[in-house]
């Protein structure tokens, strides 16, 4: 009997530990959210841009790459380049850029007592990025280092030039890095209305979040960040990018 009852409390709390594991997907508000809870201490979200190299022809190879990165890193419209660096260390928050493929993130993490510092950190990254010029071309001129790097890099070089081959006039051709000529062209005006015409828009994006946060505590905050970005894509002006 006793050994019938553990068994019982053992099956009970494997469920129950299997159901706090599994991701669940709702929407808010017309935009997706993926949601991981766990017990670590600590939260990792990255909201995902849909299209990569389907974004942009061969000329502007590398502008999403470094749009993200820029907003990820040069300051927001609330926030200077100092204010923001300064926030990130002290909270020990990382927020990251990048774009490769088929897609693009802005990502961030930090420990959960910190989440409300990085939520405010990572959602006016999303929504208000400033692409300060001074950092912009700090973050530009390392861009175009890392594809000198991976140019000499045997591995990296081969697999981009079977991309090349294998998808010759696709998309997929194009080295999501772009070329130190394509990235060396782009300026942060027309980076940011790169990112802001192109990527700014709640039917390409999507965030994933694994960490101890709850549905309830995500969609709280999530309201906020999308009347955000409703009241930006129907105030802002499109401006054309100049090539």
């Amino acid at each position: 009997m006793k050994r019938f009852i553990f068994l019982i409390n053992f099956i009970l709390v494997f469920h129950i530990v299997n159901a706090q594991t599994k991701a669940i997907s709702f929407d808010v508000n017309g935009l997706k959210v993926i949601l991981k809870s766990t017990q670590k201490e600590t939260v990792s979200m990255s909201m995902f841009f849909k299209g990569g190299v389907m974004n942009y022809n061969a000329e502007r190879a590398g502008i999403e790459n470094l749009a993200l990165a820029s907003a990820a890193t040069c300051g927001t419209k609330n926030y200077s380049v100092v204010d923001y660096k300064e926030l990130a260390d002290e909270y020990g928050i990382d927020i990251a850029g990048s774009s490769g493929t088929d897609y693009g993130t802005i990502s961030m993490d930090c420990i959960s007592k910190y989440l409300d510092q990085g939520w405010k950190l990572f959602s006016d990254a999303v929504i208000n990025p400033a692409f300060d010029k001074t950092e912009f071309q700090t973050t530009k001129e390392r861009m175009i280092t890392g594809i000198y790097h991976s140019q000499s890099d045997p591995e990296t070089r081969i697999e981009q030039l079977t991309m090349e081959t294998m998808f010759k006039a696709s998309p997929y051709s194009i080295n999501p890095l772009g070329t130190s000529k394509t990235v060396g062209g782009l300026t942060a005006e027309m980076v940011s209305n790169y990112y802001h015409n192109e990527l700014l828009n709640k039917n390409k994006m999507f965030l994933v979040v694994a960490g101890n946060i709850t549905k309830e505590e995500l969609e709280k905050k999530f309201k906020l960040l999308l009347v955000r970005l409703k009241e930006k894509i129907t105030s802002r002006q499109i401006t054309p990018i100049k090539l």
